[in-house]
């Protein structure tokens, strides 16, 4: 019975709208501009709207900085989404936040499916990552703040499908 409570709670999680919307995998970037209140970023004069995922080649990224404490951060490919980062600004106890953050989702989600350590310019940055059929939760934290990124594994599978082949021309 309990397993089937985990998996019926981690099918709906993976299947929710994104934010407090109803934005879903693959919305256009006209759906997003019409649900928030998002900046284009130009890479090459950002103006002071940086994304945060630093190894994307060529992301069409979109930030909404209308919620208090949180940065929103919305990546399109072939002009669908397909990932999102919540960057939680507040930085005062970010790591025990972090670490309160990781035993309510394994409580809710169940035990992750990996933890990890990257470094990103010499910060060490923490991944708790949780597998579902059609998407990745990737829960981390480095240099003070707490990142929430949702990528949808099947358009993030293209992505890299079109880009291998790219780098082969």
């Amino acid at each position: 019975m309990l397993a089937a409570v985990i998996l019926l709670i981690t099918s709906s999680f993976a299947t929710l709208p994104i934010g407090e919307g109803a934005l879903q995998w693959g919305a256009s970037e006209q759906t997003l501009i019409d649900q928030y209140n998002v900046t284009k970023v130009d890479p090459k004069n950002p103006q002071g709207n940086h994304f945060t995922e630093f190894m994307e080649i060529d992301p069409v990224v979109y930030i909404d900085r209308s919620i208090p404490d949180k940065k929103l951060e919305f990546y399109f490919f072939q002009g669908k989404l397909y990932k999102t980062f919540v960057i939680h600004l507040d930085q005062s106890n970010s790591q025990a936040r972090y670490e309160e953050k990781v035993k309510t989702l394994t409580e809710t989600l169940g035990a992750p499916s990996k933890q990890t350590q990257s470094i990103v310019y010499s910060i060490p940055v923490f991944h708790t990552t949780w597998e579902f059929a059609n998407e990745q939760y990737d829960l981390r934290f480095g240099a003070g703040y707490i990142y929430e990124v949702r990528t949808h594994k099947p358009s993030a599978k293209e992505k890299k499908r079109v880009q291998d082949n790219w780098q082969l021309i």
